[in-house]
């Protein structure tokens, strides 16, 4: 079951890798990353946009790795979003969110922010046809929050808990996957008392750097 949820978030993320596609493969976007066309923003960029979209960030960089537009909504709360200064150290010219090396270049993953983990992923603006020369980045990012570990919950149909691999203050139960980590493994496997048994798994971020522990809950049925 914690490969399941797992797997889940994965998917999640692939799915965000997806819609990016959708945007960042587009004539109209080939040509803001340029002109930064109000009417672009007006028919395209509204608040709405990012909540069907599902996201809380999306941010548009040009060749140069400058921020040619950039917007955050919190759907649940119904107001806007700054792009955390933390999120900002990562969108230089060089780093690997920006810079891709080529048309099927790509970063989509966890990244782990002071505010909260972010499901994030960009790719290089092109055209429609998906041909270059690259035009810059375009990036997608959403909140790991409750609303997205409530989901989890309710597709592997089991308790799902998400803790920060290196939070000093992690349950003892989630500090064991610490130890199995660093002797090699991912993955644990222990019961919790008669009743319950528990799967953990490490998550990576972009920079292949432990960043979440997954717990889930299942009852022992024997």
């Amino acid at each position: 079951n914690v490969l399941v949820a797992k797997g889940v978030l994965a998917d999640k993320i692939k799915n965000l890798d997806t819609k990016i596609s959708d945007w960042s493969n587009w004539d109209d976007s080939y040509k803001f990353i340029e002109d930064a066309n109000p009417d672009f923003i007006k028919s395209n960029l509204a608040d709405q946009a990012l909540v069907d979209l599902k996201i809380n960030f999306i941010i548009f960089i040009n060749s140069a790795g400058d921020i040619v537009f950039s917007k955050g909504v919190d759907a649940d709360e119904n107001h806007a979003l700054p792009i955390p200064e933390s999120l900002k150290k990562y969108l230089t010219k060089d780093n690997t969110l920006v810079k891709h090396p080529d048309i099927n270049g790509d970063v989509s993953g966890i990244l782990m922010l002071p505010e909260g983990p972010l499901l994030i992923g960009s790719k290089p603006i092109l055209t429609s046809a998906k041909k270059g020369p690259i035009h810059g980045a375009l990036i997608f990012a959403r909140y790991l929050d409750s609303t997205v570990i409530k989901g989890l919950s309710e597709t592997a149909q089991l308790p799902v808990t998400i803790g920060r691999f290196n939070d000093p203050l992690l349950p003892s139960d989630l500090k064991s996957i610490q130890e199995v980590f660093y002797k090699g493994n991912e993955i644990l496997i222990k019961p919790l008392n008669n009743r319950e048994i528990a799967g953990y798994a490490v998550l990576k971020d972009i920079f292949n750097n432990p960043a979440l522990i997954l717990k889930i809950e299942t009852p022992r049925g024997i």
